[in-house]
């Protein structure tokens, strides 16, 4: 969703740390200071399934990061259909009865952006 090579990879870092933290520490709740434009608390919740909270002082960075977040939720949503279909499909091929497809993982994954001003 636009975030350059660089950032890509201090963010996959810096989440490594914090998973590690988090396992062993067992918390899974986590506050994001100075988020801008969320990238870094999307990836915690998304891929690391954490609870996010970001505080950032610029509204326009937060109207950014609800929009990435809104995006980043319909595209797991369309993935995960898909996948969901591709897996129905292949029972049926297979014979195998199909059941529910279950809930979408990201259902109860939640980054709240909450605006700071002094």
């Amino acid at each position: 969703f636009g975030v350059k090579l660089k950032k890509q990879h201090e963010i996959v870092l810096l989440s490594e740390v914090i998973m590690k933290l988090s396992e062993a520490t067992g918390c899974k709740n986590i506050i994001d200071m100075g988020s801008g434009h969320g990238h870094l608390a999307r990836y915690l919740a998304f891929h690391c399934g954490l609870q996010v909270t970001t505080v950032e002082a610029n509204s326009t960075q937060l109207t950014s990061a609800a929009k990435l977040d809104s995006k980043a939720k319909e595209w797991l949503s369309k993935r995960e259909a898909r996948d969901s279909n591709a897996a129905d499909q292949e029972k049926e091929r297979d014979g195998r009865k199909i059941g529910s497809s279950g809930s979408l993982r990201h259902t109860n994954i939640l980054v709240k952006h909450t605006q700071c001003t002094l």
